[in-house]
C-alpha cells in the first residue's frame, strides 16, 4: 500500500482496489490515483460542523434527504471518487442507492471549505466538476476572506459571492433554508 502512495501509476488503481486498500479513509481517487484529502485543522472542522449541522437540521425537519460529511461519491465514466466536506443528497436522488460504500450519484448540494493548502483554481474546478456531473449547487466557503461562492447549475449568474452581512439561501435545493455568514465565521 505504501508503494501506491509513493509511486502511483497514472490510471493504475480501480475503484475496487481503492476500496479494498482502505485509502478511501484519507484519499479521493482521481484518474486512477489516490489523492490525499488533508485532515481538517480545528477552524476548518468547526466550519464544516456549523454548516453541516445547519443543513442537517433543515433537511431532517422537512424530510428532504440525507446529509453527510466526507461521504464518498463515485462519478462515472471517469471513476473518480470525491468526498465533499459536506453533502446533501435529496430523497429523489437516493432512490435505489446503497450508501454503505460509494454513493453512485452526485450530491444534490456539495460544500467545500477552503483550507490553507487549497488553490482558488482547484476549488472552482471542483465546483464545476460537481455541477457537470449532476449537482444542483456547490458552496465554496473561504474562511480567510469570510466569503462564500455559490455555484448554481442552469442559472445566471452561475456563480455569485456572498460576504459579511449576507445569508446563504437554500433556493430550490433547500427550500426555506437560510444561513447567515456571521454564524459560520463568528469567533
Amino acid at each position: 500500500m505504501a508503494e501506491l502512495l509513493e509511486k502511483p501509476k497514472i490510471g493504475s488503481m480501480s475503484v475496487e482496489e481503492f476500496w479494498e486498500s482502505g485509502l478511501y479513509r484519507t484519499h479521493e481517487l482521481i484518474d486512477g490515483q489516490p489523492v490525499e484529502k488533508m485532515p481538517a485543522v480545528f477552524d476548518h472542522g468547526e466550519i464544516i460542523l456549523i454548516v453541516g449541522n445547519a443543513i442537517r437540521a433543515h433537511v431532517k425537519k422537512h424530510k428532504l434527504g440525507r446529509v453527510s460529511t466526507d461521504a464518498l461519491f463515485l462519478f462515472h465514466p471517469e471513476e473518480k471518487i470525491r468526498a465533499p466536506d459536506v453533502s446533501f443528497v435529496s430523497n429523489a436522488a437516493l432512490i435505489g442507492q446503497n450508501t454503505a460504500k460509494f454513493v453512485d450519484v452526485a450530491p444534490t448540494l456539495a460544500v467545500e471549505v477552503m483550507s490553507q493548502n487549497d488553490k482558488q483554481s482547484e476549488m472552482e474546478e471542483k465546483a464545476e466538476f460537481y455541477l457537470a456531473h449532476g449537482s444542483l449547487e456547490v458552496w465554496n466557503i473561504h474562511p480567510a476572506t469570510q466569503a462564500v461562492e455559490v455555484f448554481r447549475r442552469g442559472q445566471e449568474p452561475k456563480v455569485y459571492v456572498l460576504s459579511a452581512g449576507d445569508e446563504i439561501p437554500g433556493g430550490d435545493v433547500l427550500p426555506g433554508f437560510s444561513l447567515p455568514l456571521k454564524e459560520i465565521f463568528e469567533d
